[in-house]
């Protein structure tokens, strides 16, 4: 297994979720205490695989600074996020061929942010993927492990 892959399986996001919400109470911040699982960096913000993916390849982009609303990100850390977001479309790109993305933000709790740090979903999407189970009962099934994402994503990463 890939070191940067380290200990990821294992944060508890429910635990985090359930917990109190503020900086101020001690509460640590789920993506500022990340230092293994990163995916890709630059120097205002980082990349890494969601736990919880809607389809492979689901990636989220991150400010490195603690920040929540939109509105308080630099311009430079903005710029960073873009340029991120643009070098993860051509890995995705190459690695699963996807036939369309979903870039968005869900800015507050009322949006369904259940993480107080502001970050940038990147979802693979597909002409085909809806299926039955989505359909009958409302679930979602992934295809492949997040160890294995990584993995194919850091090797074409490297390439």
């Amino acid at each position: 297994m890939d070191k940067n892959f380290k200990d990821y399986i294992f944060i508890d996001k429910i635990k985090y979720v359930r917990a109190k919400k503020s900086e101020s109470d001690g509460t640590p911040c789920i993506f500022c205490n990340l230092k293994e699982q990163i995916l890709d960096a630059n120097e205002q913000s980082y990349c890494i695989l969601n736990k919880y993916p809607y389809n492979p390849g689901h990636l989220l982009i991150i400010p490195k600074r603690h920040v929540e609303n939109f509105e308080d990100l630099t311009d430079k850390e903005h710029l960073a996020c873009f340029e991120l977001i643009k070098k993860m479309l051509a890995l995705l790109r190459k690695t699963y061929s996807p036939h369309g993305f979903n870039i968005g933000l869900n800015l507050g709790e009322a949006a369904g942010a259940s993480i107080r740090h502001l970050h940038i979903h990147l979802v693979p999407r597909y002409k085909s993927e809806l299926g039955f189970m989505d359909v009958l009962s409302s679930t979602r099934t992934i295809v492949e492990p997040l160890k294995d994402t990584f993995v194919r994503l850091k090797k074409n990463l490297k390439q």
